[in-house]
């Protein structure tokens, strides 16, 4: 098979929308880029959260609104669709489920014939496809069964793909990191992260990520109000989300000190990981949402900063060897596994150095070479 030169990426968010999947098509498509001929297409927001992207290779952008619940529908891989349907193509690359319906929509109107299509998936959207109407109806569950390839981001994914989907070829890909994670953090940003911290926070354990469900922060609180009052640490979660009301509530109920920061940088985030004790992940399944992969894990451990994560979907597949996995199970040995593994801290240095070498690991050109690979492309 020939080379596929010209490469059509699709997907519902990409910078300056913020979240993994957007830092993930970035992030591949970039490398992409160095090897074949890129173009991506993806929505224009009005307005976003996140950084621009300064993108070495053209962005069709394409309305569709500015809110998140916009970005859950029909009109998303239609509007989508119908760009893809005049976009010149060897290949498309689907980085998500609107991405998947789109390259149906296209087929529909009688574009990409004779174009390969493959689908990237994270684990919550191949669930997804197999048990939500809307993904039949928009076409992405047709899109993964006729894909040349479905790659993944972990090998917890990829169990998923290959009995969803048996009869389409599936490849581990995997995730890779930005090695501006593993830099340090300055003495301004490190300045800005303690301006929001107490006077004299104690324990730190950090959290990141969207507060819903799913990312299990309320586990994680009823663990350290578990632990004795004096020796219960400073919660910090970066995020923001659904059930931030509930957590707060939570928390002072229980008596455990919680910080949530909203709307703060990569360069908050990483200093925090820098200054915190500890890094936790509680991933719960919540339907067919499923932590596919833990990237913040990897984030955390390019800082040096000790994690522990609950055995739940693909998260533990980031931990560093040595952190703690915390049984699925949310009883009464959390607190005791979380008090000891605080009072290790981070005191060893060549654990610390062990960390960020095991995130250093994690390498996006190779991500993008091994997409390169299972497609023929």
């Amino acid at each position: 098979m020939s080379c596929a030169r010209r490469w059509v990426i699709v997907t519902g968010e990409y910078p300056p929308w913020h979240g993994g999947i957007s830092r993930t098509a970035a992030a591949i498509a970039t490398c992409l880029s160095t090897m074949r001929e890129v173009r991506v297409v993806a929505p224009a927001y009005a307005t976003a959260s996140g950084s621009e992207h300064a993108d070495a290779f053209p962005v069709t952008r394409v309305a569709v609104g500015s809110s998140r619940s916009k970005l859950r529908g029909l009109a998303v891989a239609e509007a989508l669709g119908q760009a893809l349907a005049h976009t010149p193509a060897d290949i498309v690359l689907c980085l998500d489920h609107f991405g998947a319906a789109a390259v149906t929509s296209a087929r529909r109107r009688g574009a990409l014939r004779g174009v390969r299509h493959a689908c990237f998936a994270h684990g919550t959207d191949l669930l997804s496809v197999a048990r939500r109407p809307w993904f039949r109806v928009g076409g992405a569950h047709r899109a993964y069964a006729t894909a040349c390839s479905i790659l993944v981001n972990s090998r917890f994914t990829l169990g998923i793909a290959r009995r969803s989907f048996p009869d389409t070829p599936s490849a581990l890909a995997g995730l890779g990191l930005d090695p501006w994670w593993l830099e340090g953090p300055s003495d301004a940003e490190l300045a800005t992260l303690n301006a929001d911290l107490p006077a004299q926070p104690g324990r730190i354990i950090a959290m990141a990520g969207r507060l819903d469900l799913r990312k299990g922060h309320g586990l994680l609180i009823r663990a350290v109000a578990a632990l004795p009052a004096q020796d219960r640490p400073l919660l910090v979660a970066a995020g923001n989300g659904p059930e931030r009301e509930r957590l707060t509530s939570l928390a002072d109920r229980l008596g455990v000190h919680l910080l949530i920061a909203s709307g703060r940088s990569d360069a908050w985030l990483r200093a925090l990981y820098r200054r915190a004790d500890a890094m936790a992940l509680a991933p719960v399944r919540i339907g067919t949402t499923v932590e596919g992969f833990g990237l913040v894990l990897l984030e955390a451990a390019a800082q040096g900063c000790p994690c522990f994560v609950r055995a739940s979907g693909g998260a533990a597949e980031a931990l560093a060897p040595g952190d703690l996995l915390l049984p699925a199970n949310a009883g009464a040995c959390w607190p005791a596994l979380i008090a000891e593994a605080l009072a290790v801290g981070r005191g060893d240095l060549a654990r610390e150095n062990e960390r960020r070498t095991w995130a250093r690991g994690f390498d996006w050109p190779a991500v993008a070479q091994r997409i390169v690979d299972a497609t023929n492309g």
